[in-house]
């Protein structure tokens, strides 16, 4: 039988303004100081912000989201839900209005846990 996999990150941003690339001295192509800080404060704004109302109603390990942002307009972003318990996206939804009213969200149901992240055998 397989295992639940609880060893997940919940809450993921991807960011598309203010995308540079460095060039670094191994050849790579890596992202700039400023997007990559930008990149960290905006994912932890979003964990501060929500992942402990969504725990305390939703459940631990059974849910997560990821946000995308919009790459034409400020502040608005795409947010992709995986949640096991489909009658619990709607209070996703709600959880993140009221959070954070100061963005604007399109929101996405993307399946069960298990479409997010693998089970372990």
């Amino acid at each position: 039988m397989a295992k639940k996999n609880t060893n997940f990150i919940k809450i993921r941003t991807s960011l598309y303004k203010g995308l540079e690339h460095v060039h670094s001295p191994d050849g790579k192509i890596k992202f700039g100081n400023s997007f990559m800080q930008r990149l960290h404060d905006t994912e932890e704004e979003f964990r501060s912000k929500l992942i402990v109302e969504i725990n305390d109603k939703v459940g631990l390990h059974n849910w997560a989201i990821q946000f995308i942002e919009h790459p034409t307009e400020e502040p608005k972003f795409f947010a992709d839900i995986w949640v096991d318990n489909t009658d619990h996206y709607p209070l996703i939804i709600g959880i993140i209005r009221s959070i954070i009213p100061e963005i604007e969200f399109m929101y996405y149901y993307k399946g069960n846990i298990d479409s997010y992240i693998p089970t372990e055998r």
